[in-house]
């Protein structure tokens, strides 16, 4: 089925904004993430986020995403159960701002609880600010190592 993006964010913001769960503005930000990857061809990790066991849109998060501790080139942050789309673009931002100032920039997240999404989208934003980056992400087990039979690697 071939949709318009127009048409695409049109549906996904009512899909969002009919939970009451993320505010209007940061619908923006999340659905950026989520249109990067159905527009790339990583659509695992696009407007699909929005279906399934985990729904991006039913997550509530407990508090505002928070900075916890902050040097000249790194930032921890806790999303407090934002999604983590959201946290993500929020941790670019910082690592850019880094970067800009310090020439590197590293950011830790933790409280969070969905999928970022695509990485890609991340590392785009960074090499578009004119920085080089490297990121990494948690995921649950799905894939056995050689030899093994319990799976032990996310993907």
């Amino acid at each position: 089925m071939k949709i318009e993006i127009k048409d695409l964010k049109d549906l996904a913001t009512r899909a969002i904004l009919k939970t009451g769960n993320i505010k209007e503005a940061d619908i923006g930000k999340i659905l950026d993430v989520l249109l990067f990857a159905d527009m790339t061809g990583r659509s695992t990790q696009g407007v699909i986020k929005l279906t399934g066991s985990e729904p991006l849109q039913t997550i509530v998060a407990t508090d505002e995403i928070e900075i916890t501790k902050e040097t000249p080139v790194s930032v921890q942050i806790n999303a407090h159960g934002n999604p983590a789309p959201l946290a993500a673009h929020f941790a670019t931002e910082k690592v850019i701002e880094k970067c800009k100032t310090s020439g590197i920039g590293i950011a830790g997240l933790n409280g969070i609880y969905s999928s970022n999404g695509a990485q890609a989208y991340y590392a785009d934003k960074i090499a578009r600010a004119g920085f080089v980056a490297l990121l990494a992400s948690r995921s649950p087990g799905a894939i056995a190592p050689y030899g093994g039979k319990e799976p032990l690697f996310g993907t």
